[in-house]
């Protein structure tokens, strides 16, 4: 489900009754479980309430154009041993990002402690990832972020404040005397999102 919403797709999987669609045929599908639908309506409210970011007709994915190779405008950082990356590969933290109409919306999904990535095929659970930080530049004032899960608050989206500090290191792209913001994210644990309204954007 985060690869799907994330991209700004939904996926035919539930069905009448509290059912879920096990097969390409209708016929065949299972009662869900209560706690297993739960977690199925916290993820679909989580879709509708943040729809205007993530379903976006106009959006595009530009995360190469930001964070990843030589762009640096968006740096994460964690514990040592977490790894990101702009493309979906086991073990990592999947980063990427996409413009909207509203302003820039940062994907983090966590794939830290899978084995693989198959569509068709289950997953471990996942393993929380804390002490991220992301460096974003150049800025002036430190713009206030918002951050959301499904997997915590019920889906509501809190602010997100950040340090400004001085110029990078002579070594990558936050030199030449640009300013960046620092930010200590909260715990990652399948996916979360991150916006950036227009407003705060050159």
């Amino acid at each position: 489900m985060a690869t799907v919403f994330s991209h700004g797709a939904t996926h035919l999987l539930l069905g009448e009754d509290c059912n879920v669609l096990t097969d390409p045929y209708y016929p065949r599908n299972h009662r869900i479980k209560p706690d297993s639908l739960d977690l199925f309506v916290g993820w679909y409210d989580f879709l509708v309430r943040y729809g205007d970011l993530l379903l976006d007709q106009t959006q595009v994915d530009v995360t190469e154009s930001f964070t990843g190779g030589i762009n640096e405008d968006l740096v994460f950082s964690g514990p040592d041993g977490v790894l990101f990356s702009t493309q979906a590969r086991a073990g990592t933290i999947w980063t990427r990002v996409v413009r909207t109409s509203l302003g820039l919306v940062i994907h983090l999904i966590n794939l830290v402690g899978q084995d693989e990535i198959g569509w068709d095929a289950g997953k471990n659970d996942p393993a929380p990832q804390t002490g991220i930080r992301l460096r974003l530049a150049p800025v002036g004032d430190p713009p206030v972020l918002l951050w959301a899960t499904p997997d915590a608050d019920n889906g509501a989206s809190r602010a997100l404040s950040g340090l400004a500090e001085g110029a990078g290191i002579q070594s990558d792209a936050l030199s030449a005397g640009q300013v960046h913001a620092v930010y200590d994210l909260p715990t990652v644990r399948t996916w979360a999102l991150i916006f950036i309204d227009n407003s705060h954007l050159a």
